[in-house]
């Protein structure tokens, strides 16, 4: 299973000057990250392009006040013992998503982390540093009973909102959320104190939905732990690992009071999360319509040879004109997206009640090679719409996902994986 081949893959940014590790997992080797490769439409955008709401539409951030938090009750004088961790994972778990995204061009590679859902319509929140120069970002819920991705997980296609990278904090939503989300509460700060037992939820190396705990060791006001980084931090030896980075730090009552983010390598138990206030005060500015996603450049991509949709308008151009080899009908070579060379080819079958399928290339090809199209979108005769696509990760010729559409829309809003071939 291709999720599974990733987990032991895995490499991490260093902050050189002190030694921090964010903890960003990076796969270079077109694994778990390759999976999510995906191109949107008739004229292609990246995560970051198709993710750039005006103010007024950005989806209603939560009421980030702290939610009220009862106090321990008191019984013959004595305080009930704070609840066991097992019952923190058990009603935490279900908020925290597994997050993977996909860089291409030049310094193509993987990305994962994790996430918390703060609200039911789908908002998640995560590092800056997870998504971070990403052309497309998914999303998977833990699996009800189980800690693995199989083949029938969903996996849901991610709009990035907002990023503030000075407090590596980031908010993205679902494309298409499912019902019944179950948001984290949102803590406050005032309620965390040094010595107190806190919860981390992640997936460290890649091992998905792992609990860790740990005391907190001190409160740090503007830390300026990197040379853009700066933020207060909450000190714990809750540990944390490389997958880890943007999952929920949890107290004891249930509520997220920082969000990890990174550790120190060159010492022992010196794990770091981005205090809640820091969360509660990028909340507000994002629903105010700051930080949020600008969209890539036009030259930056064509320079990545992408089929992507730029900031200006760009009609596809036609370059090839010739009988289709396997099935008797025609096929239309492209350039869509003004990238200077062909990435997306349209085969027309003669039968009229046959699909017509769109092939496309997400990556660009070695100078002089022909491009190899990983993606094709099945387009229904009829209605003109997309019925399904097809997503070939690692170049094999063979599909590893394919793209459900629904109402025909052209971006697919989850993905199953399979291995048999669903025709050319």
């Amino acid at each position: 299973m291709i999720f599974a081949r990733a987990l032991d893959m895995v490499c991490h940014r260093d902050g050189k000057e002190t030694g921090i590790t964010m903890h960003q997992n990076v796969n270079t080797a077109g694994l778990t990250a390759g999976i999510i490769a995906i191109i949107l439409s008739g004229c292609w955008m990246t995560a970051q392009a198709q993710n750039s709401p005006s103010p007024r539409n950005l989806p209603n951030v939560p009421n980030v006040s702290p939610n009220p938090v009862a106090p321990a009750p008191v019984t013959e004088g004595r305080v009930a013992p704070e609840p066991s961790g097992s019952s923190v994972y058990a009603r935490s778990v279900r908020s925290v998503v597994y997050i993977e995204c996909q860089k291409s061009g030049k310094s193509a590679g993987g990305f994962l982390g994790a996430g918390s859902i703060i609200a039911e319509s789908g908002l998640i929140l995560t590092n800056a540093h997870v998504i971070e120069g990403s052309d497309r970002c998914f999303a998977v819920l833990k699996p009800e009973g189980k800690v693995s991705i199989g083949k029938d997980t969903p996996i849901l296609a991610l709009h990035v909102r907002a990023v503030d990278p000075t407090k590596d904090l980031a908010l993205v939503s679902l494309v298409s959320p499912p019902a019944g989300l179950k948001p984290l509460p949102i803590g406050s700060l005032k309620d965390v104190e040094v010595g107190q037992t806190v919860h981390a939820i992640g997936h460290p190396r890649g091992i998905l939905w792992s609990y860790t705990n740990g005391v907190v060791s001190q409160i740090r006001e503007k830390e300026q732990l990197a040379p853009s980084f700066v933020a207060d931090v909450v000190q714990t030896q809750a540990p944390i690992s490389q997958g880890n980075s943007g999952g929920p730090l949890i107290s004891s009552t249930g509520a997220l009071v920082g969000v990890n983010t990174f550790s120190r390598r060159d010492a022992q138990n010196l794990n770091f999360a981005v205090a809640v206030n820091e969360v509660q005060a990028f909340l507000q500015r994002a629903s105010r319509g700051e930080h949020q996603v600008t969209a890539p450049s036009r030259s930056a991509k064509a320079e990545n040879g992408q089929a992507q949709e730029s900031e200006e308008k760009c009609e596809p151009r036609t370059l090839e004109e010739r009988p289709s080899k396997k099935v008797p009908g025609k096929i239309v070579v492209m350039d869509i997206g003004c990238t200077g060379r062909a990435n997306a080819a349209l085969l027309t079958p003669d039968d009229p009640e046959k699909d017509r399928i769109l092939y496309v290339s997400t990556r660009a090809p070695e100078r002089g090679a022909e491009p190899y199209y990983d993606v094709r979108y099945y387009i229904n005769p009829r209605s003109d719409k997309v019925s399904r696509s097809w997503h070939d990760v690692d170049s094999d010729g063979r599909p590893d996902f394919l793209g459900i559409h629904k109402d025909g829309g052209r971006r697919p809003v989850s993905f199953v994986a399979f291995t048999t071939a669903i025709g050319d």
